[in-house]
């Protein structure tokens, strides 16, 4: 029988054949009884592993849902009555999350019937001592709807919308559909089986016919990748040289930093610089320490150096500080048409360093010049960090025009420390070569 509730669109299947058997014996239902239509679910009892549960049924009840399973699956025990009219019930019973089927009723399932009030009556009076009997409290398994609530009492008046709902999740398992014989199952997949194997094996002395080829040809697209990928990871290395020894050209970063310190007064209202630091990577940029003299308070440390200067800060002492400072006429030069030779920085006799350590042993008496290590990174590209040191400013005039005649030589940063009007310097970079 369909069933059509008020502002549900799902049309539901009651009073449905229920059968417990194994697969073999459910077929043998549907062939002697012509159901061909429903829903097959696993027992939820271990020891009834390879039975099924099928509520069975013809054609006429395709793609409805069959409610006495989807409130099997949404209650553990429900003895349920809806009058559908004067004369005619709907009976729904769960025991344990399943359909009762524990009475046999001619051509129908006790837990899924329709019939008159005496049959639904004596029905329940059986359930209920079943449930009883099994220790199952029956007071909360009662529930009708208002339809039926006047010849029964005894139950919980409940909304069949509420009910629904409460079970709605669970649709989609026993939505009711054709249920193809095992045998039909079995013939299908032996068929695409056999299907699988001819297309399988034609297909086999086919690609075995072009495999080598295939193989062939992805082995030299990829080798193809791999050389592209090598070269054009070596031109970025080369290229990523050229942009670093253009940015910070030791002559260059000498000739700003001497721009710089044209706009840098050693003292500002009552604080005096003591040490001054600067990297290429910020070519306006001074980074500076300070110290209050006799004339300096907390409150002109605030003002001093500014507008250029950023707040800073004030060591604990109350003496010291430090400021960033921005000073817009600053410019770091790149060399103009610089291109890198990369043979002069990957030849096995690196000439400009021999010529960068010989122009300092002439000029010992005025640099202290440390040299690291000689190393040898990707691509055959030698490259080697050195320190340089003086007590002077004009001696990085010296070294400006000296650095000209080494176009791949770097200056990493320079700290200035300040005496009074005394400057000492020291600068760290590398040489190319």
């Amino acid at each position: 029988m369909l069933f059509k509730l008020k502002n549900v669109k799902d049309q539901f299947a009651i009073g449905l054949r229920w059968a417990v058997d194994s697969r073999q014996g459910i077929e043998q239902i549907q062939f002697n009884n012509n159901l061909n239509y429903g829903v097959i679910a696993a027992l939820k009892d271990k020891s009834f592993k390879r039975l099924k549960v099928a509520a069975l049924t013809d054609d006429t009840y395709d793609k409805s849902i069959c409610l006495a399973g989807l409130f099997a699956k949404a209650f553990d025990n429900l003895i349920f009555i809806h009058r559908l009219s004067d004369s005619l019930y709907w009976l729904c019973i769960v025991k344990e999350g399943e359909v009762w089927s524990g009475v046999d009723v001619d051509k129908a399932t006790a837990g899924d019937y329709v019939d008159n009030y005496d049959a639904i009556k004596a029905l329940v009076d059986v359930a209920v001592q079943d449930f009883e009997a099994n220790g199952i409290e029956v007071a909360s398994c009662l529930k009708c709807t208002d339809t039926a609530f006047s010849e029964f009492p005894q139950c919980e008046n409940v909304d069949f919308f509420t009910l629904i709902s409460k079970a709605r999740k669970y649709k989609r398992q026993f939505i009711i559909r054709y249920l193809e014989p095992h045998k039909v199952i079995k013939q299908k997949i032996i068929l695409v089986i056999i299907i699988l194997v001819v297309f399988g094996s034609v297909s086999y002395f086919v690609y075995r016919n072009h495999i080598v080829h295939i193989l062939l040809h992805n082995q030299e697209v990829q080798e193809e990748k791999r050389k592209a990928a090598a070269l054009k990871a070596e031109q970025e290395y080369f290229k990523s040289i050229e942009s670093k020894v253009r940015k910070q050209w030791g002559s260059a970063v000498i000739k700003n930093i001497m721009s710089l310190f044209n706009h840098l007064p050693l003292q500002s209202k009552g604080w005096s610089v003591t040490k001054i630091s600067y990297v290429p990577s910020e070519p306006n940029t001074l980074k500076i320490s300070l110290q209050r003299s006799s004339f300096g308070t907390l409150n002109s440390f605030i003002y001093a150096y500014t507008p250029a200067g950023q707040d800073g800060d004030v060591a604990k002492d109350n003496n010291s500080g430090s400021k960033t400072i921005q000073i817009d006429n600053g410019k770091l030069e790149s060399q103009e048409g610089f291109t890198l030779n990369r043979s002069t920085i990957t030849d096995k006799i690196p000439k400009n360093l021999y010529a960068l350590i010989s122009f300092m042993q002439v000029r010992q008496d005025l640099f202290d010049f440390r040299l690291g290590a000689k190393q040898q990174v990707p691509y055959g590209v030698h490259l080697t960090s050195f320190e340089l040191s003086g007590s002077a400013l004009w001696q990085l005039i010296q070294l400006e025009m000296a650095f000209e005649q080494f176009p791949t030589l770097v200056i990493n940063n320079i700290d200035f420390m300040v005496t009074g009007y005394d400057m000492s310097w020291q600068l760290k970079g590398e040489i190319y070569a």
